[in-house]
């Protein structure tokens, strides 16, 4: 299963290049500990070191985790003297994330719950193929209470409800133009 991946660079001209970037949002993984952000920056470091170059970023983005843009830099001064966005977003969340995305409010966009806040600005974020991917396994993950002890029968039947619906309602439309993406393994 070894794919041979090279960096994406596209000669322009002799003056430059167009080089494929991936932007990771700096809220990815939560943020919410030292571990989680040293871990965005050792895979932002992990690809840069693997093409030799600038690949990777970690900025905010609006309305996804993830998402690609093609660089025109010049081949003198090493400065980008155009970017252009390709037609794909994408935003993860694992199944512990979205189980409390899900009943968690917004802050930005009340009454509305934080995943209902995300699905509206990736609908309405103007970028054709968005893609909402679900990684984990909702039946087999180890749910846990706020305090860190194992969450009760009645507990975990409610999340997986609720994740299995919020899946059924984007496989079926209910967020216009979102395709839904799901891994079993969040480590696959």
């Amino acid at each position: 299963n070894n794919v041979e991946v090279t960096a994406a660079i596209i000669n322009d001209d002799n003056d430059h290049e167009y080089r494929v970037m991936l932007l990771m949002d700096h809220r990815e993984f939560g943020q919410r500990t030292r571990e989680v952000r040293n871990y965005l920056h050792e895979v932002e470091s992990r690809i840069n070191r693997r093409f030799n170059g600038t690949y990777c970023e970690i900025l905010s983005l609006k309305a996804a985790d993830y998402m690609f843009v093609a660089r025109k830099i010049s081949r003198a001064t090493g400065q980008v003297v155009e970017e252009r966005l390709f037609d794909l977003i994408i935003e993860r969340k694992d199944v512990g994330d979205l189980a409390s995305c899900l009943i968690n409010k917004s802050k930005d966009f009340k009454p509305l719950s934080f995943f209902e806040a995300q699905m509206h600005k990736l609908v309405h974020c103007g970028i054709d193929r968005k893609i909402f991917l679900v990684e984990g396994d909702e039946d087999n993950f180890q749910w846990r209470t706020e305090g860190g002890g194992p969450a009760s029968e009645d507990e975990k039947r409610k999340r997986r409800l609720r994740i299995k619906t919020t899946r059924l309602l984007v496989e079926h439309g209910r967020f216009r133009g979102v395709e839904l993406v799901c891994t079993k393994f969040k480590d696959r």
